[in-house]
């Protein structure tokens, strides 16, 4: 399963890659024709649009799998261990439901659109609306796994917070003596 994954994760890379190309591409064919052949390409602005599109809810995908968004690791890592724990589940608790909310209203605006066809390309916009559910699927299993991580973390009692916190005040008196 996990290779399955690393595979998967491989393969949105590969496909970003390949995405930001192509938006580099359409752009550049785009401003060509306008300025240079005095004959614009009606299609390369809206396939620039749905691109960016890919590329933003993918990468969002890709970061949240890799750890890359931001938070404040400053703020939690000052916790002791349980708080921190807490904190961080409370977190990713938070964004499961609303990266749940996305991937299910990301299905149905994708649905609904199967019918719809771009105005300039000949295809369905479920094609471009369907970055929405899929990137979603990729962050909710990211986040899982985050979760997962969280709780197989060594557990922690109250009593080795106060400990730590002990040790923590002991080093920091000896420190600024």
């Amino acid at each position: 399963m996990q290779k399955l994954w690393q595979v998967t994760i491989q393969g949105v890379k590969a496909l970003l890659i390949i995405m930001i190309t192509g938006i580099i591409l359409t752009t550049a064919y785009g401003v060509l024709t306008r300025y240079v052949l005095n004959d614009a390409a009606s299609w390369t602005g809206e396939l620039a649009t749905y691109l960016l599109i890919w590329i933003t809810f993918l990468g969002s995908a890709l970061a949240v799998v890799e750890g890359g968004h931001m938070n404040f690791d400053l703020i939690i890592e000052k916790l002791p261990p349980l708080p921190r724990k807490i904190v961080l589940l409370i977190g990713n608790l938070a964004l499961l439901y609303f990266v749940g909310v996305l991937t299910y209203y990301g299905t149905v605006v994708s649905i609904s659109t199967m019918t719809d066809r771009a105005l300039t390309i000949p295809v369905s916009k479920l094609f471009f609306y369907a970055a929405l559910p899929i990137s979603g699927v990729i962050m909710l299993i990211g986040y899982v796994i985050d979760t997962y991580k969280i709780f197989a973390e060594k557990s922690t009692s109250l009593a080795e917070d106060n400990d730590a916190n002990k040790k923590g005040n002991d080093v920091a008196k000896e420190v600024s003596v």
